[in-house]
Parts: C-alpha cells; sequence; structure tokens
C-alpha cells in the first residue's frame, strides 16, 4: 500500500514537474525573442522572395527587427564599422545574402506565411514553436527507447532541452531549432530502421542548414555497419544527401567554402561577389588554435565529452563487440570534430546534435544497467 502511494505521488510529481518545465520554456520561447543582426539577413532574404527590391528588402527588414527588439544596440552595435556599412550601404548588405539563402527552408517559410497575411514577427514565432514541439517529441521518442516510463521520458526530455547550450536556440530569431528538430527526427527514424523517412527528413535538414550533410551523412555510413543488408540503400542515401548539399550550396549559396571560411574567421568583405580570398596556412592554423581555446570555454562541449566517455566506458563494460550506441557515439564525436574542421565555430548551436545524441546513448546505457541491476535483485 505505502509503496503504491508512493509510486502515484511521483508520477503526480513529475507530471506537474513536466507541465511547469513545459510552461515556462514556452513562455521563455514566446514573450522575449532573441533577434541579432542574422535575423535582419533572413527577414531581407523572406522580403526579397515575396517580391521586394533589395533596396526595399533591406530598409524593411531593419525597420521589423529594430521595432521587435528590446536591444537595438545588439543590431546596429553602435561603433561597429561593419554594422554602420551594413546598415547604411543597401548594396554592401546584399552582397551579403548568399551567406544566408544558404539555409533556403527558414526564409522559405517566412515568406510563404507573409504571403499568406501574417506578419513576418509572428511568422518567426510560429517557425520557433514549431521547431520546439517538433524537436520535444523527436526527444521524448528518442528516450523512449531507453526508457519505460512516459512520466520519466518526457520530463528527462523537457530537462534537456531547458539545459543552458539548448534554450538560446529555441530563443533565438533564426534557422537552427528547426534545423536542429529536423535532424533529430532523422535520427529517429534512422534508429528505429525506417531508411527511406529518415533520408528524406534528412534532405529537409539540408535545406534548413547545409552542414546537416556532415551529421546526416556519417549516420548512414554508421548504418552500413549496423545494417550491412542495406548496404545500397546506405549507399544511395549518401550520395543523395552529398548530392542535395552540393545543389543547395550551389543555387542558394554561390560564394563556396574559402570565401566563408575568409570571411566569417579572417576578416569581413564587404563585397565578397568582387573579391577573390586567398587564406594561407598560417591564419588556417591561427583560426584553428583560437577557435579550439574558445570553444573549450564558451560551448558546453566539454560537459557533454565526459557524458560521451562515461557512456562509452559504461557500453564497454556491458559488450565488447562495436554495437548500437557505441556506434552512435563515434558518429556523434565525428559530427563535431569534422564540422569544427570545416566550420570552426565556437557556439553550442553548430554541434547540438551531437549532443542530444550523445545524452540518448548516456541515458540508455544507464538505464540498461539500471534495469539489469533491478533484474538481478529480484
Amino acid at each position: 500500500m505505502l509503496e503504491r502511494w508512493m509510486m502515484r505521488s511521483w508520477s503526480i510529481l513529475m507530471a506537474l514537474a513536466s507541465i511547469f518545465i513545459f510552461s515556462a520554456i514556452m513562455t521563455f520561447i514566446v514573450a522575449k525573442p532573441t533577434y541579432s543582426w542574422d535575423s535582419v539577413a533572413y527577414v531581407a532574404i523572406a522580403l526579397t522572395w515575396q517580391g521586394e527590391s533589395d533596396i526595399a528588402a533591406h530598409n524593411g527588414a531593419y525597420k521589423i527587427v529594430l521595432s521587435e527588439t528590446d536591444d537595438p544596440g545588439r543590431i546596429l552595435s553602435p561603433g561597429n564599422r561593419w554594422r554602420e556599412l551594413m546598415q547604411n550601404d543597401s548594396r554592401v548588405f546584399t552582397a551579403q545574402m548568399p551567406f544566408y539563402s544558404l539555409k533556403p527552408l527558414y526564409p522559405s517559410l517566412l515568406s510563404a506565411l507573409g504571403r499568406a497575411g501574417v506578419s513576418i514577427p509572428t511568422a518567426m514565432l510560429i517557425v520557433r514553436v514549431l521547431a520546439y514541439l517538433l524537436l520535444l517529441i523527436a526527444t521524448f521518442y528518442l528516450l523512449s527507447e531507453a526508457i519505460e516510463s512516459q512520466l520519466e521520458t518526457g520530463l528527462l526530455s523537457l530537462l534537456l532541452l531547458s539545459m543552458p547550450a539548448f534554450l538560446p536556440i529555441l530563443k533565438w530569431s533564426g534557422p537552427d531549432a528547426l534545423s536542429l528538430s529536423f535532424v533529430m527526427i532523422g535520427t529517429l527514424f534512422f534508429i528505429r530502421n525506417r531508411h527511406w523517412p529518415a533520408l528524406l527528413v534528412f534532405l529537409i535538414a539540408i535545406l534548413t542548414r547545409p552542414d546537416n550533410a556532415i551529421f546526416c551523412v556519417l549516420v548512414f555510413c554508421g548504418g552500413m555497419y549496423l545494417h550491412r543488408d542495406k548496404l545500397r540503400e546506405n549507399i544511395i542515401a549518401v550520395i543523395l544527401i552529398v548530392t542535395a548539399y552540393v545543389i543547395t550550396a550551389t543555387y542558394f549559396g554561390g560564394y563556396g567554402w574559402k570565401t566563408l571560411m575568409y570571411h566569417s574567421f579572417i576578416e569581413k568583405v564587404a563585397r565578397p561577389d568582387l573579391v577573390e580570398v586567398s587564406i594561407t596556412v598560417a591564419q588556417l592554423v591561427s583560426v584553428y588554435v583560437y577557435h579550439f581555446l574558445s570553444m573549450i570555454r564558451e560551448t558546453y562541449w566539454t560537459v557533454f565529452l565526459c557524458l560521451w566517455f562515461i557512456a562509452f566506458l559504461l557500453d564497454v563494460r556491458a559488450s565488447n563487440t562495436l554495437g548500437r550506441n557505441k556506434v552512435l557515439l563515434l558518429i556523434a564525436l565525428a559530427n563535431v570534430i569534422i564540422h569544427f574542421v570545416a566550420f570552426p565555430e565556437v557556439h553550442d548551436r553548430f554541434y547540438t546534435p551531437s549532443y542530444i545524441l550523445i545524452f540518448v546513448v548516456f541515458v540508455d546505457v544507464v538505464f540498461s544497467k539500471r534495469h539489469a541491476c533491478a533484474i538481478g535483485v529480484r
């Protein structure tokens, strides 16, 4: 009787905690969204795809974002000559747009909702909420692979997404939360052996952020090992993902990796459409060293790396074979390494697919061990 009462009380407590956390995160997302200069660029692309001229899109984007933000200094950065140039010269501003149109799905959604009569800020809100709900559902079902209790799974999913590594992404008016949700839905299909739905969702994820191709290719390379009976399907998937990346980067972008690398990590280029850049070995070494040290200091990668080691060691103790969990952990680690080499970013939002995958495997290993211990006690 006492045990039943305690279980019921624990269930009620988890349900109340889940409702509270979900409500808090939704309020956090809706109440005060974060706008950055990148938000101006995405709004300008959406306005351009609605038929506005480059000048009208430039002026309209600044007007919309500045009217919505409580911190204009975050957008304008007074004293920052680069930001002032962007605001005052529509030609230079327009020349930066291929760096952002490279992620076409997000501005396409804003443009489509705008054509339907929805204001751009409201469209951003709709996309943010949709992305969070999709991500929460995907995380819930990924964790449910290891946890039988739906209440425990739901609470753990909410707690994971309320971590500081994820909250800024959910709040920001940009494509990253939407990108992460598609990547994790595709991962869920892959783990459940739904090959073609996983491929379809991953192709959508590439339209949201082309660099998702790194993670997606690694997943299907892992599939070549885990599902050797489906080798041909996994090879086809890798070819299609690489093709989708090339088409997206060529059609919607156009500047190439070298220009992106130079512009993002070495020196801003006002007219990348007119200037041919070059990168020296010394510059590359400097960029990688500086950003690697910054990544250790400024991101939560070290936290998840500790979880990675714990999960890997626990799984090794359970089995010496290279099973599913070890392959997923290697995918997560390889994604961070390759992504950093290709684009040495120091923001968590670029590595969150690996974070979630590491956490899912960690939970699977820990709960499997707990379940085994419970059986042993009985």
